[in-house]
């Protein structure tokens, strides 16, 4: 029996050190394995792994917060929205103003949840875009007050996309 385990304990090292070997840096050279269980060859959970798990999943619902809100607002106050869009010259302003709150919650809750994260914050950033254009064109605003909100406005959501697009580069790890 003894036998059986030293030889047993002896294959798990081989391949540990195979696996350090082809893959540096993935393993932590000074945790010793349990001679009575495999390796850890894979990835290990540490206190830092999981707080940083916890931010990106908290960072995650916080970016998806405003889109949530902003989609469930319009089928709140519809009228508005779609007296908006029509002021600015967009046809069928009814079915744009309900497409655009409908891809905001879906797209916002999926983000939230962390399904599809780089696809939601994709189509995410594919609606801030033209809003975020034709909403605060703060170049067009002869108002200097007025002008400075709409840069407020711009800048925020240029801000947000960012976040977005730190969603897309980090993917499903987050």
């Amino acid at each position: 029996m003894p036998n059986d385990r030293c030889h047993q304990l002896t294959r798990w090292r081989a391949a540990f050190h195979t696996i350090v070997d082809r893959h540096p840096g993935s393993v932590d050279l000074n945790h010793r394995p349990c001679p009575l269980r495999a390796p850890n060859v894979g990835y290990r959970m540490t206190r830092t792994t999981t707080s940083l798990t916890i931010a990106h999943g908290t960072g995650r619902i916080f970016l998806a917060a405003p889109f949530i809100a902003g989609g469930l607002d319009y089928f709140r106050d519809r009228k508005t929205r779609e007296a908006l869009v029509q002021s600015l010259g967009y046809p069928a302003p009814k079915a744009a103003t309900f497409i655009d709150a409908a891809a905001k919650v879906g797209c916002g809750l999926t983000l939230a949840a962390g399904v599809k994260p780089r696809l939601s914050a994709a189509a995410l950033i594919a609606n801030l875009a033209p809003t975020t254009v034709a909403i605060h064109a703060f170049w067009k605003e002869k108002d200097p007050e007025k002008s400075t909100i709409k840069r407020n406005g711009f800048i925020l959501n240029v801000a947000v996309a960012g976040g977005l697009l730190a969603v897309i580069a980090r993917g499903r790890r987050s």
